[in-house]
């Protein structure tokens, strides 16, 4: 009988940590959030200015291709 209310107790005790876990993932700070933007929006900067790139290198090679066919 007494197993059963300390697993009980244990159960309950497992789910209040896991609970907790999980809303201190979530809870940032102001700076904490801002800094993951800045970091996503220099990433997402680089990979447009070198989409950019590949677009005028690929353009050249497509016309060299249809130059060199003509």
């Amino acid at each position: 009988m007494i197993e059963i209310v300390f697993l009980c107790i244990g159960v309950f005790i497992g789910i209040a940590i896991k609970d907790e876990a999980q809303r201190s993932k979530y809870n940032k700070t102001y700076a904490q959030v801002d800094l993951e933007i800045k970091k996503d929006l220099e990433l997402y900067r680089n990979l447009s200015e070198s989409l950019k790139q590949d677009m005028v290198y690929y353009k050249r090679k497509i016309a060299d291709l249809e130059a060199q066919r003509s």
